[in-house]
């Protein structure tokens, strides 16, 4: 169950989305989700992205405008649900 999704915003030639979820073990998380243009409804975690590498300190191999674009807009909502 997803206690939040941003709306889509489109970063190149994708669509990408935050969203809160709960996780068994940890509680609730978050995690970024893209798509093609052309999917319909087709979302894939982010751990999927071409360039994924979870090493890569804050970005983690995914776009760099993901933080200015998904994240900073949606900042409150977020953590509201988090912490709701």
């Amino acid at each position: 169950m997803n206690h939040y999704e941003s709306i889509p915003a489109r970063i190149g030639k994708h669509f990408w989305r935050i969203i809160v979820y709960s996780h068994p073990s940890y509680g609730r998380c978050t995690e970024y989700q893209f798509k093609r243009d052309d999917d319909y409804d087709c979302w894939h975690e982010d751990k999927r992205w071409p360039s994924y590498n979870s090493n890569d300190g804050m970005y983690m191999g995914c776009p760099k405008s993901i933080a200015a674009k998904v994240y900073y807009p949606n900042e409150a909502a977020i953590k509201a649900a988090l912490n709701s």
